[in-house]
């Protein structure tokens, strides 16, 4: 296994290496500038995913529980302003703001997502 990688890694380095001087010629021929940077990608093209974490300098949220800024930020998206959080008790999470002039009311359940419970 460890054979075949080596044997890999020289020939993709002598079809670059060769690549490269038949490319300087030809551009050096015909009056052209040639191409000053090479690429070499190993892997399977996937970028490395990085974590978000509060050890990472990340926001870390629990996922179990609705946050009050989660609430509010729902609570703008559905068009509400001037949203605010009016109860954050055990069970639920209340915002209240105004929506086409009128005052509005929306009751999240304090659960993973903030499922809509009540609008008034």
């Amino acid at each position: 296994m460890f054979k075949k990688m080596i044997k890999a890694v020289v020939l993709s380095a002598a079809l670059v290496a060769g690549g490269v001087g038949t490319l300087a010629a030809t551009a050096s021929a015909s009056g052209q500038a040639a191409a000053q940077s090479i690429e070499l990608r190993f892997g399977n093209g996937h970028a490395p995913r990085y974590h978000h974490g509060p050890r990472h300098g990340g926001r870390h949220f629990a996922p179990n529980f609705c946050d009050p800024r989660h609430a509010l930020g729902k609570a703008q998206s559905m068009g509400i302003r001037r949203a605010h959080v009016v109860r954050n008790a055990p069970r639920r999470v209340a915002v209240a703001g105004f929506q086409r002039g009128q005052q509005v009311r929306v009751v999240f359940a304090n659960q993973r997502g903030c499922p809509v419970i009540g609008y008034r």
